[in-house]
C-alpha cells in the first residue's frame, strides 16, 4: 500500500517529466528550423541579388565607383555570409578614374528574413588584405568625405547641449563589427607633402549603429616599427566631421606610449581638453625610426611628460606638467598660443630639479659647430618661445652651478637665452646670448658677468693650463660674432673684456725665479722659473679682442712695493702670447730710489702654456 506522501509525489515528477519533454522539444524543434533554413536558403534565396547588393552596399557606404572582378561566395552555414574578392575602388575626376583602394577579400553576414525579401541587410564586414590611399587637404579633411552613407551621416550628424550625438533616423544604419586584417594604409598629407605608410593593421572596430559609440583595438606597423592601438569614441561622426568631442586613444610600441583621454579635434591633429602622457623608452631608436633629429635632444634617453589639457580663451593650457629626462624630473605650466599667420607661441614657467645650459642652447640652435653643414633644426623652427626656467642645480658644460634662474624666448628674427641669475663657485653669474636673423645668418650678441667668483676654482674647472689667478674676482665679457653663427670660428668674434680682483695670486708665476734666470740667460721657457706664487693686493685687466687676438689695453697687478705690469697682444685662437712684462716700484713707496732695483722688464713669447721668457738686456 503507497503511502499519502508517495501519491503526492507523483504528480511533481509527472511535471517535471512534462516540462523537460517540452524544453526538448523545443530545443529539437528549433534546431530543425534552424537547419531547414540552411538547407533551405539557397533555394528560397536568390544569390543574384545578394551579390548585387553587397556590391551596392559598399559603393553606397564609400560613395565612390567599385569594381569586382573576383568571383563572389556565398555560405550559409554557420551563418548566412556573403564574400567579394578582388574589389577595386576608385574616383572620377574629369572623365580619368584615380584609384582609392584595393580590397583582396570583403565579406559580411546578412539575415534570413531581409535576403528573402529581396532587401539584403549586411552587417559584422571582414577586409581581407586591404590596401587604401587617403589624401588630406589643407583644411585638414581627407578625400574620401565627400559622397556616400558615411558622409551623409556626419554631414547630418549634431551635438546636443550634453555632449550627446544625434543622427537623424533616415540616416542611421547597422554596422556592427568590422574586422581588417593585414591591411595597408597610405596617408598623404597635402600641407606638409609628407607620406606616411601603415602597414600590417590587423584591427577590430566595434560600432554597432553609426549612431552610436565606436571601439577600435588592433595592431599596425608605421615605419617597421609595431605599434598597438586602442581607440575609444563616444561620437565618432561628430568628430568625422571637425568637432572637437571625447576619445580616448592609447598607442604604444616597445620604444613610446602615448595616451590620450578627453575632448580632441582629429582633423587639426589637436588635443583640447584632458590628459595627456607621452613616454619615451629609448630616443635613439625613435631617432632611427623617424628619422628625426631635433637640436639639443641628442643626450636625451628616456621621456616621460604628463599634463591635464584645457582649453583658456585663445589658447590651449598645460596644466600640472610633469616630465622626467634621463630620470631628471620637472613640473611647471605652459600655454600654447595659435597664430593665424606664422608660428604658434608656447610660454609658459618650468621649474627643474638640474638643467644643463649648453644643452638648452643647442635646442634652439645657438651652437657653435663646425662639423656640418647640415645641423638639425631646433625647437624653434616649429615654435616661437618665451619660457622661464629655473633649476636647483645647473651647469655650463664643465662647470657646476648652484639655483639657476633662465628664459629663453624666440620670434622669427631673434632667440634670446638670458641666464638672470645663477651661482657659481662661490660667486653668482648672469649672461645673456642673442641670435640674430634665420638660422643665426646675421651672427649673435653675447654678454657674461660674473661677480665674487673664485677665480681658482673657475680655472680649475676650465682645466686652464699654465699659471692661473687664484683669489676672489669679478669679470665682464661682451662680445659680438658678425656671420652665421654655426659656421663662425673664434676668428670671427669680436668684444672686450674687464677683469678685477682684490688680495689675490698669480698661481705658477716665480718672479723671483725670472730675475735669477735672467742674470744668467737670454732666454728660457717660462717654467724653467720653477714653482712659485706672485701675490697681489688689487688686480686691474682690460682688454679689446678681434680677429682672434686680444689687444692688452690694461693689466697691473699692484703688490705692497710694487706693480707687475703686461702690454702687448694674446693671438687666442692660435694659442699663442706676445706680451711685454715690467716691474716697477709704487709710487707711494717710502724708499723709492733705493726700490729702483726691483725694476725688471722682459718679453713672454710662443705657445701657451709654455711660453719663451727673454729678459730686457738693461735688466739681465
Amino acid at each position: 500500500m503507497t503511502t499519502q506522501r508517495e501519491q503526492d509525489r507523483k504528480p511533481v515528477g509527472f511535471r517535471r517529466q512534462r516540462r523537460l519533454r517540452f524544453i526538448l522539444i523545443c530545443i529539437v524543434a528549433f534546431g530543425a528550423a534552424f537547419a531547414f533554413s540552411r538547407l533551405a536558403a539557397p533555394y528560397l534565396i536568390s544569390s543574384a541579388v545578394v551579390r548585387s547588393a553587397i556590391a551596392s552596399a559598399v559603393a553606397e557606404w564609400t560613395g565612390h565607383e567599385v569594381l569586382i572582378t573576383g568571383t563572389p561566395l556565398i555560405s550559409f552555414w554557420p551563418e548566412p555570409r556573403v564574400t567579394l574578392n578582388e574589389l577595386t575602388i576608385f574616383k572620377r575626376e574629369d572623365q580619368d578614374q584615380v584609384l582609392l583602394g584595393r580590397i583582396g577579400n570583403l565579406s559580411a553576414s546578412f539575415s534570413l528574413w531581409s535576403a528573402i525579401r529581396g532587401a539584403p541587410e549586411f552587417e559584422n564586414f571582414r577586409f581581407v588584405r586591404p590596401q587604401m590611399r587617403v589624401e588630406r587637404n589643407l583644411d585638414g579633411y581627407l578625400d574620401w568625405s565627400d559622397e556616400g552613407l558615411l558622409s551623409a551621416a556626419v554631414r547630418n550628424a549634431s551635438l546636443a547641449d550634453d555632449a550627446t550625438q544625434y543622427l537623424d533616423p533616415q540616416h542611421d544604419a547597422d554596422i556592427g563589427t568590422i574586422t581588417v586584417v593585414d591591411g595597408e594604409l597610405t596617408l598623404f598629407d597635402e600641407g606638409t607633402e609628407a607620406t606616411v605608410t601603415l602597414t600590417d593593421i590587423n584591427t577590430e572596430i566595434e560600432w554597432q549603429r553609426l549612431s552610436t559609440g565606436l571601439k577600435a583595438e588592433g595592431s599596425l606597423v608605421a615605419g617597421g616599427e609595431a605599434i598597438r592601438l586602442m581607440i575609444d569614441m563616444r561620437q565618432p561622426l561628430a568628430m568625422f566631421g571637425g568637432n572637437p568631442t571625447q576619445i580616448t586613444a592609447d598607442l604604444n610600441s616597445d620604444t613610446m606610449k602615448f595616451v590620450f583621454s578627453g575632448i580632441a579635434d582629429i582633423v587639426h591633429l589637436q588635443p583640447q581638453a584632458g590628459r595627456l602622457t607621452f613616454e619615451v623608452s629609448s630616443f635613439e631608436a625613435i631617432r632611427k625610426w623617424t628619422g628625426l633629429r631635433i637640436a639639443g635632444t641628442e643626450h636625451w634617453n628616456t621621456l616621460k611628460f604628463t599634463a591635464m589639457v584645457s582649453p583658456v580663451d585663445d589658447l590651449i593650457r598645460f596644466e600640472d606638467l610633469a616630465f622626467t629626462v634621463n630620470g631628471v624630473s620637472g613640473s611647471g605650466l605652459l600655454d600654447l598660443h595659435d597664430v593665424d599667420d606664422g608660428k604658434s607661441r608656447l610660454t609658459g614657467t618650468i621649474a627643474v630639479e638640474r638643467i644643463d645650459l649648453l644643452h638648452l642652447a643647442k635646442a634652439f640652435d645657438l651652437e657653435m659647430d663646425r662639423t656640418s653643414d647640415v645641423r638639425p633644426p631646433g625647437i624653434g623652427h616649429w615654435l616661437d618661445l618665451d619660457i622661464t626656467l629655473s633649476a636647483q642645480r645647473g651647469s655650463i658644460g664643465s662647470l657646476d652651478l648652484g639655483e639657476v634662474a633662465t628664459s629663453i624666448t624666440t620670434s622669427e628674427d631673434t632667440t634670446k637665452l638670458l641666464i638672470a641669475d645663477a651661482g657659481l663657485v662661490g660667486g653668482r653669474i648672469n649672461a645673456s646670448f642673442a641670435g640674430l636673423g634665420e638660422g643665426y645668418e646675421r651672427g649673435a650678441n653675447f654678454r657674461v658677468s660674473l661677480e665674487g667668483v673664485d677665480l681658482g676654482q673657475l680655472a680649475a674647472m676650465l682645466d686652464l693650463k699654465g699659471p692661473s689667478l687664484r683669489g676672489t674676482g669679478s669679470l665682464e665679457l661682451i662680445g659680438t660674432v658678425d656671420k652665421p653663427l654655426f659656421s663662425a670660428s673664434l676668428q670671427d668674434v669680436s668684444g672686450s673684456i674687464n677683469l678685477s680682483m682684490r688680495d689675490g695670486v698669480l698661481a705658477g708665476f716665480n718672479l723671483a725665479g725670472l730675475r735669477q734666470l735672467a742674470g744668467d740667460k737670454a732666454y728660457f721657457p717660462l717654467g724653467a722659473a720653477g714653482e712659485g706664487d706672485y701675490s697681489f693686493t688689487q688686480l686691474s685687466f682690460a682688454a679689446r679682442f678681434a680677429h682672434g687676438a686680444a689687444e692688452i689695453d690694461r693689466a697691473s697687478l699692484v703688490s705692497t712695493s710694487e706693480t707687475l705690469s703686461f702690454s702687448g697682444l694674446i693671438p687666442f685662437s692660435s694659442g699663442g702670447i706676445a706680451v711685454t712684462g715690467s716691474v716697477l716700484p709704487n709710487p707711494s713707496s717710502e724708499e723709492v730710489e733705493e726700490n729702483r732695483k726691483v725694476e725688471f722688464r722682459f718679453f713672454v713669447g710662443g705657445s701657451w702654456p709654455d711660453p719663451v721668457v727673454t729678459p730686457f738686456p738693461h735688466f739681465r
